[in-house]
C-alpha cells in the first residue's frame, strides 16, 4: 500500500480510510471538516486525473494517425494555361541552351541525355516524359531558320 506517510494529516488519513472501505466514524469526521481540514481523497482524484490523461492521449494518438492516413490537402492549384506554357519555354529554353536541343528535328538524343542527368542527381523521371514535354514546348521554339 505504502500511501500513508509516517505523518498524515487528518484529512489524508480519512480519505485513505474511506479509499481502503474502512468505517470511520462520522463524529470523527465530522470534527475534522469543522476544524477546517480539507478532506480529500488525494489518490483519487489524481487517479482520476491520470486515467483522463491516458484516454485524452489515446484520443490524441488515434486523431493524428486518422490525419496521417489522409492525404494532405495540396495549396497549390493546377497550372493555368499561361503559367503551363511558361514552363514549357523554361523546358524547351534550357533544352536549347544547355543540351544543343534543335526542336525542329525529328529525333534528337536530347531527352535522353536529359535523363542520365537527371538520374545523376537523383531525379527519377522516365525518359518518356521527357521527349513527351519537350514535344509539346516545340510550339513555342524560335522559327526554323533562326537556328
Amino acid at each position: 500500500m505504502n500511501q500513508l506517510a509516517p505523518e498524515n494529516l487528518p484529512g489524508f488519513f480519512l480519505a485513505w480510510a474511506k479509499r481502503n472501505r474502512i468505517d470511520v466514524p462520522i463524529a470523527l469526521e465530522e470534527a475534522v471538516t469543522n476544524h477546517g481540514s480539507q478532506v480529500a481523497d488525494w489518490k483519487t482524484l489524481f487517479d482520476n486525473q491520470s486515467s483522463e490523461l491516458a484516454r485524452l492521449k489515446s484520443e490524441l494518438a488515434e486523431l493524428e494517425a486518422k490525419n496521417a492516413a489522409k492525404p494532405a490537402a495540396s495549396s497549390e492549384k493546377p497550372l493555368g494555361a499561361r503559367e503551363r506554357s511558361t514552363l514549357l519555354k523554361i523546358v524547351l529554353g534550357m533544352a536549347m541552351a544547355c543540351y544543343e536541343h534543335n526542336p525542329h528535328a525529328g529525333r534528337t538524343t536530347t531527352a535522353s541525355a536529359i535523363l542520365t542527368d537527371l538520374q545523376t542527381l537523383g531525379i527519377a523521371v522516365s525518359d518518356d516524359t521527357i521527349r513527351k514535354y519537350l514535344a509539346e514546348a516545340v510550339e513555342y521554339a524560335p522559327p526554323a531558320d533562326m537556328d
